[in-house]
């Protein structure tokens, strides 16, 4: 969330600086606030862990729910995954 959040205000705080340069202005508080800012996205974004297959498959079936796709299969009692059938 907080993340997010930063990225959000680097937006911001670059939309900003657009504006300031349309008008022939500068502020060096808000070119180092921009700079602080992608430093701190950048190293979070390095710092992720890649997401694991359970998650990967847990994305895709979510995706695959709101796009009105279901997946025909036998659930076993006890069991956490479903059994496809196979076509014949």
């Amino acid at each position: 969330m907080l993340h997010a959040i930063d990225r959000k205000r680097l937006a911001l705080l670059q939309m900003k600086s657009k504006q300031l340069s349309e008008r022939s202005q500068k502020d060096a508080r808000i070119e180092a606030q921009i700079q602080d800012m992608t430093e701190k996205v950048r190293a979070y974004e390095q710092s992720k862990q890649p997401p694991s297959d359970k998650e990967l498959r847990a994305t895709a079936q979510d995706e695959m729910k709101r796009a009105g796709i279901v997946q025909l299969g036998i659930k076993r009692h006890g069991a956490d995954t479903v059994q496809p059938i196979s076509a014949s």
